[in-house]
């Protein structure tokens, strides 16, 4: 039971930071990159009566995906 309970706890902070460096950081260099590929054109910003009515977290999540392949470039890279 204590293991259980361990467990979550665990997952549940391995699960916060996960989030925190991967929606700060990751988003932001990623931010710069699609910023600085489409010219300043994308990502836009999202209405808040539009983001409440689709709850649409993806363009986020496309936006740190891209700031996360730039980091694992990045120290390809600098490794090689």
């Amino acid at each position: 039971m204590i293991d259980e309970i361990a467990g979550g706890i665990i997952k549940f902070f391995f699960r916060i930071f996960i989030e925190i460096f991967f929606r700060l950081i990751f988003y932001f260099i990623g931010y710069l990159i699609v910023k600085l590929v489409t010219l300043g054109r994308y990502p836009r910003a999202v209405a808040k009566k539009d983001s409440e009515k689709n709850n649409d977290g993806e363009p986020y999540f496309y936006v740190s995906l891209v700031g996360l392949l730039a980091v694992i470039l990045f120290f390809m890279f600098l490794l090689f």
